[in-house]
Parts: structure tokens; sequence; C-alpha cells
């Protein structure tokens, strides 16, 4: 490259030599043009074609191709992040450096899941390695690992054995097979392989004609890991596993999220998830009205299951675990809903249904009008069937949580359930009693609860609340009551069913439960935009760029003891500036460089 002509030569020993090399030294660097590339009687703009070279455009520009060293003095971000490519070769490039795969997964990896370990698709087959992890984003990336796959065969006259494999599969790492004679644990030596019809048949040569032979190869399926399957792991001796969400090649996989400014955000890896809200209402037995109810307790699920309590206590410990989001949902119900409650002795359902769902959660009006339907038919049906007022009655609500940790799809398109968990002395046939908006519902009779076991509760779901043209769509009655000692939620029969339901819509929306301020960017599409961002670049004016060629050359051509001075160009206009070589093997030198003013 004949822009590095006129460097200036160091003496440099290269590894253990003991006698100086003459070379030049290519790190020599002259503010030439940094003092001028903000002055815009200096530069003008452009916008680099796809398929534009250094050269050509230097050509195109000055007629030579010569001076295209200037694009990069005068184009920080250029010099940064090179030259762009074509746009047909983006695709290429992000495949070659992100060639494996990517697999998201909502569960915590904090500590499993580690670097190095191998796993298995339980679903796919498909094995791999962890080759790095990314935490922030709920990412393991994997590449794909051969599976041993043992052949027998008998070398044939030329002393050859030939194996082949079906579709969807390649030999691959011949360098690791083992061949041995049938029968013996011995491996065999100096027999060869060649791979043929893209690798999906192999030759071993250099046998014994006669001798039957075992081939263990090595095996690479085209397979790859499915979305939604679980992984296994074994660390420690101990079997992991946990279900991914999305499995993508590693280039289509996430590389960030931006918020409408094109800034980075966090999200949380934990996300979407279920967030239950639960309140222990106290039915006075007067009458069915909101007002006859009364808010006796307030419970929220944590962010990592909807069996289990989320408390205030924990805000700061999820904050420095980074899965609390400011501003989130977590932090806005708990923080919200507590202040309402302490601040209110006598919290009601009408308090509740206007303060918190409605302006808490923004659920609509026909979300907080079935909430007193369903009360009042509850109470109803119980009465009607001879019964009194139940200890208590207990009112949950699950709502979905983005990764930003908003609720998520307070709309008509994203479900959301609503279930009662209460008590009764007697057998309550809801069947008989309800009617009207509850009548397409399929429930059975309420079984009369056991006066003996306190926490037992009957569940009663209802789905999918809020959708346009339905106050409440078809749900099954659950008389599975709670199970495990004192009353613990694990495994009751509605948490399950709604964890179920709500899993298996996240299955089927999880790209799409996003907040829409925020933006998804993959590695290829951070390519594509890093590549297009380069290209409006600054360029020298025509009239200047050979002063600024002749007086680089000048000043790198001096010794480090002289300074030099020149004046190019013509009077009018001139801009005197110092221009400084960083080297000490290149001189500084004052230098007076003609922008040629309005003559341009």
């Amino acid at each position: 490259m004949s822009y590095f002509t006129n460097y200036p030569t160091v003496n440099y020993k290269f590894g253990n030599e003991t006698i100086n090399t003459s070379v030049q030294d290519i790190g020599a660097y002259i503010d030439l043009i940094d003092r001028v590339k903000d002055d815009i009687s200096f530069y003008e703009e452009y916008n680099l074609r796809d398929g534009d070279r250094p050269d050509q455009v230097s050509n195109d520009l000055y007629g030579s191709p010569d001076y295209y060293w200037t694009f990069y003095l005068l184009n920080d971000e250029l010099k940064r992040r090179g030259w762009p490519l074509l746009r047909s070769r983006i695709s290429d490039k992000a495949k070659e450096e992100y060639p494996n795969t990517t697999l998201t997964t909502r569960a915590n990896i904090s500590e499993q899941f580690l670097v190095g370990s191998n796993i298995t698709g339980q679903t796919s087959g498909v094995t791999g390695k962890v080759l790095r992890r990314r935490p922030d984003l709920g990412q393991i990336i994997v590449e794909k690992t051969p599976t041993d796959r043992v052949f027998t065969g008998d070398a044939d006259t030329n002393s050859e054995l030939e194996i082949e494999l079906t579709s969807g599969e390649t030999f691959v790492n011949t360098s690791e097979w083992v061949v041995t004679v049938s029968g013996s644990v011995t491996p065999i030596e100096n027999f060869s392989i060649v791979t043929t019809e893209n690798d999906t048949k192999a030759t071993i040569s250099n046998l014994s004609f006669g001798f039957t032979y075992e081939v263990t190869s090595k095996v690479l399926t085209n397979l790859n890991f499915i979305s939604g399957e679980s992984i296994l792991t074994t660390e420690n001796e101990v079997d992991k596993v946990i279900k991914t969400d999305k499995s993508v090649e590693e280039y289509n996989a996430k590389h960030h999220y931006e918020d409408a400014s094109g800034q980075y955000i966090d999200i949380n890896p934990n996300a979407p998830f279920i967030q239950r809200v639960s309140y222990e209402i106290i039915w006075d037995g007067a009458g069915t009205a909101a007002t006859d109810f009364t808010i006796d307790k307030i419970k929220i699920s944590n962010l990592s299951s909807i069996f289990t309590d989320f408390s205030l206590d924990e805000v700061t410990t999820q904050a420095v675990l980074g899965n609390v989001i400011p501003g989130g949902s977590a932090l806005t119900i708990g923080g919200l809903l507590q202040v309402q409650f302490n601040n209110d002795d006598e919290y009601t359902v009408d308090d509740w249904q206007t303060n918190f769902l409605g302006g808490v959660l923004g659920f609509t009006e026909e979300f907080q009008n079935v909430v007193a339907l369903q009360l009042g038919a509850i109470v109803n049906s119980i009465t009607a069937s001879g019964g009194t007022a139940p200890t208590s009655i207990v009112y949950h609500t699950f709502t979905l949580v983005d990764n930003q940790l908003n609720l998520y799809g307070a709309d008509t398109t994203t479900p959301q359930y609503l279930a009662f968990e209460f008590r009764s002395n007697v057998n309550v046939d809801m069947t008989t009693v309800l009617s009207g908006v509850y009548e397409p519902l399929a429930f059975d009779t309420i079984t009369a609860n056991d006066s003996l076991i306190e926490n037992q509760r009957n569940f009663v779901v209802y789905k999918n609340v809020g959708f346009a043209g339905s106050s409440i769509s078809e749900s099954p009655f659950l008389d599975t009551k709670t199970t495990g000692e004192d009353g613990i939620l694990a495994n009751n029969s509605a948490f399950v069913f709604v964890q179920n339901e709500f899993e298996t819509y996240i299955s089927e929306n999880y790209d799409a439960i996003i907040p829409a301020s925020i933006t998804p960017v993959t590695f290829l599409e951070r390519y594509e935009k890093d590549n297009e961002e380069v290209r409006p670049i600054k360029v020298l004016r025509p009239n200047v760029v050979a002063q600024f060629d002749r007086q680089f050359k000048r000043i790198l051509s001096e010794t480090s003891s002289e300074e030099v001075s020149a004046t190019i160009g013509n009077a009018l206009g001139d801009t005197t500036f110092t221009a400084t070589a960083t080297n000490t093997a290149v001189a500084s030198a004052t230098t007076s460089v003609s922008s040629g003013g309005s003559s341009y």
C-alpha cells in the first residue's frame, strides 16, 4: 500500500533476535486532519453506495485512488467499525461469526447449565455443549455435538469397508473414530478414512480382507433443538432439567433490547410470568352487595411461581438481583396495594374494584362488574342451598407480566383469569342455582368442606374475563380442594389449571409478549444497522485533498528533531494550525493550509 511508503522507520527486535531490524512504524499518527474534521469549509457529506470500495470512491471524487486514507482519518466511526460490507454479505458474516444455537429460557440459570456442560434435548434428542451464557437475557449458547454411532461390516477384497448414513446426518471428526476387529477391544492403527457425498458416506481403508470390523464413528444430526422442549444436563452428578421457550440460530437470537431512542435497556430474563394477587374476603352474611364484603388479607405471588407469595421485604433483594425493574408491576402492585390496604380499616370490595382493579391494574369496567357478580352468585348459591356464611372467600386474579415487569394484555386479546376459593358447610348445586351470565358454565355440585380441616377450600376458575362480547368464557369447575399441609397451595388443581393455560398462551405468543415501547434487536439486525450507520461519511473537498496529502507525506518524512513549516495553497482564506505527529520519530510541524474559501 503506497500510503505507508513515507512512514518513518524504527529499529525493532523481533522475538529472541539480538539484532535490530529497521521497519516502518505504522503506528505513527499525525493530527493534521483532526484539526479540520469539524470545519465545514474543508469537508462535504457523502453517502457510500452498496459495493463502493475506498479506492473507487477516491477515484470518483478526486480522479485518483490514492486518497482513500483520508476517509478513515476524517471519520472516527469508519475507523472504528471498518468499511461497510456489501448488504448481501451481512447475513453470511453474521452466520460465520455466530454459527451456533441459542436457547432462551425463563428458568434461573445463575448456577446451572454452566459453560462446558453437555446437554440433551428431551424431545429432539439433539446433544450439545454450553459455549457461553447470557443470564441477563436468559440465553444459553450451545454448540451441537456429535454422537457415537457404531457400524459393523466386513472388509472387501480391496481391504475397504464402506458405511453410509440416512438423510439428515453427516459424518464429522474422522480423526476421533475408533476401529476395532469385531470382538476385540484393542483399536487398530494405520487405517484411513475418506468421506464422500456431502459427508454421508465413508470409506475406511487399509483393513484386512475377510475380517469383520466395528467402526465407532462421529455423527452430527442436521436436526435442531426444538422451541419449548426441556433440556437435560448433569452437573456435580445431579441431573438438572429446565424448559426452553425458544431455540434459534445464534445469529438470529436477541442481541439486546432498545427503547424508542435506540438506547440499550435491561429486561427481566424470568419474564413473561404469571402474577397472582389474592384477597381474603370476609362476608358478614348480611347480603350480597359489594359493601357486605371486607378484604381481610392481601397476598401477591413472587416472580418465580404463582404458588409462592411475594413479600415487600424482597424488593431490595430482587432489585439487587436485577429481577425488579423500577416502575414495574411488582413494585406497583406491591406498593400501591399495600398503601391502599393499610390506610383503610374497612377496605371493601368497592374500594378494591375502584382503586386497585381499575386505578392500578387498569382492568376494564366489565372485569370489575364481574367481580361483584361472582361474589353475589356464589353467596346466593350457598344460601339457596341452606348454607350459612362461609369463614371466608379468597379471590384470586391472575395476569401476565412482560419482560419490563409491566402488566401485559389488560385488553381483549390476552387471557385474564379469576378464581374463587371458598368454604361451604353444605353441598351447593351450582348448576341449578346459577343462571343468566353464568348459565354457560359447566359447574357441578360443590362439596361441603370438612369442618375439621380449616384450610380446605373449593375452587372455581373463570377464564378470559374481559373478552369482547363475553363477560366470562366457559371454564371448568375444579372441585379438587387445597392440597398439602396447612393449606399450602402447591399442586391444587385450580392453580395448576391457570398455570397450564398461561404457559400454553406464552408458548404460542412468546415473541409477541414484549412491551410496545421496546424493540428486540437480533445479532443479524445489529450487523445490518451498524453497516448502514457508517455509510454517511465526511470527505475532504477536492480543492484541498492534494494539499493535505503532500503535507501529510512531508511531515512523515521529517526526522523527530526537525520542525517543518510549510505554506500550501493561496493566501485567500488561509487557516493556520499546528499538525503534530504523536510518534516520537515524527516531527511536529506548523502548517498553513488553505480551504480555498468561497472559491470552491
